[in-house]
């Protein structure tokens, strides 16, 4: 009988990793394992007929048609609970069937452990293989999940927050202002002079050139904690964090007219000259805590200083609180 040293192996899991019947008999007769085939075809309950170290293989030798010299003694013939005989020999595991008929399984202790040992890499490279699908998928989906939560709240055009993106930051602001202390902060309303003479003169394509320009320009003048955002059209907002004084607001108005001065050549669709073109803005602002209100308010506020300084040609305008109605005391 071939001996096979499974000291630090779990042997009944290469046991139970092969679909051929296969067992393991200690030095001393007792059944240490038996797979499930070999179960099903002797007639074995699960555990009757195991000893108490299934684990503990020191004294375990596998049965094996590679005999040498006297291991032919070591043939057993084991008592199953089923009250049949089963030879347990070194070329073939028997079972005498009612019907007289005689079933025959042959054993190779090194053949059945190097299938499991197959088997079981081929099942992790399997499992690995899955794994990485799986981890690849789910990389997919949220790399796909990303990009979609980007698209709705993000304008195409320019890469800046759509309407949709900042009504949700106004929301966190909101929620922000109801903290123990809140975070000043100022909204500006800004619409862009002019757009729709360049669109009538030059197409929609150069429009877009200079609205792409604008949102350039916007992030450039803001901090990376601001927020700028385009309305649709030729309307933006920007949310100021922690700046809701007039001053902040005023240099921040400033960078984006400074920038907007700068001639632009702007080359319309089917035409190889370029066109410079200087732009301009008209911004509204409102400041809060400056002005009691939500920044959902503030920001109509904002629009409407925004319209304000458009009608006087441009420029910047604060929103002002109006003024409390006086009391009339009766006569």
């Amino acid at each position: 009988m071939t001996r096979v040293d499974l000291t630090t192996v779990d042997l009944t899991t290469y046991v139970n990793a092969t679909s051929d019947p296969m067992i393991v008999v200690a030095r001393d007769g007792r059944l240490v394992a038996a797979n499930l085939p070999a179960r099903e075809t002797l007639g074995m309950h699960v555990g009757s007929q195991l000893g108490s170290y299934c684990k503990s293989c020191n004294d375990a030798a596998l049965l094996s048609t590679e005999f040498r010299g006297s291991t032919a003694e070591c043939l057993r013939k084991l008592r199953l609970a089923n009250g049949q005989s089963v030879m347990i020999t070194g070329r073939r595991l028997g079972k005498t069937l009612r019907d007289g008929n005689f079933v025959s399984l042959r054993f190779d202790a090194h053949t059945q452990l190097s299938t499991a040992f197959t088997s079981l890499t081929l099942r992790l490279k399997e499992n690995r293989r899955r794994l990485h699908a799986l981890e690849e998928e789910r990389r997919q989906l949220k790399a796909e999940n990303e990009m979609l939560s980007h698209q709705a709240l993000h304008d195409k055009l320019t890469g800046l927050y759509n309407r949709s993106g900042l009504e949700e930051k106004l929301e966190a602001l909101e929620q922000s202002s109801t903290a123990a202390r809140p975070v000043p902060f100022a909204i500006l309303y800004l619409d862009m002079d002019r757009l729709k003479e360049v669109n009538d003169a030059y197409g929609h394509a150069a429009g877009d050139q200079l609205i792409q320009r604008f949102g350039r320009i916007l992030t450039r003048s803001i901090r990376g904690t601001d927020i700028a955002a385009r309305l649709g059209g030729d309307e933006f907002a920007i949310i100021l964090r922690g700046a809701a004084t007039a001053t902040n607001v005023q240099h921040v108005s400033d960078r984006i007219t400074a920038q907007l001065r700068v001639p632009y050549n702007l080359v319309p669709d089917g035409e190889d000259a370029a066109k410079p073109i200087v732009q301009s803005v008209s911004i509204g602002a409102a400041l809060w805590p400056y002005i009691d209100a939500s920044p959902q308010e503030l920001l109509q506020y904002a629009d409407r200083a925004m319209y304000r300084v458009k009608a006087r040609g441009g420029g910047l305008c604060f929103h002002e609180p109006e003024p409390p109605v006086p009391l009339r005391l009766a006569n």
